[in-house]
């Protein structure tokens, strides 16, 4: 998701797993604060935490090597929503 020049990532491994979320420390956001995201103008906001948004340049580089490879990119770190992993 993108609210101007920041982003949210979300990778699913595989099916039936909750999925690995961005992992950003943007120090202009207030820590424990969160950001807003639209998925269509007008429509509800998602509520995101500031520690999983990033900025569009790292959300970019993430959709390009997700492209050459299926894999989980690297190119970010990642928080697992299993407890634990």
């Amino acid at each position: 998701m993108v609210n101007g020049n920041l982003a949210y990532v979300h990778y699913f491994p595989e099916e039936r797993h909750p999925g690995c979320a961005s992992v950003g420390n943007l120090s202009r956001l207030s820590r424990g604060g969160i950001t807003n995201f639209y998925h269509d103008p007008g429509g509800e906001p998602f509520d995101i935490l500031n520690g999983a948004v990033v900025p569009f340049s790292e959300a970019l580089k993430v959709a390009q090597e997700f492209a050459v490879s299926k894999e989980m990119p690297k190119c970010i770190p990642w928080d697992s929503l299993i407890l634990g992993e």
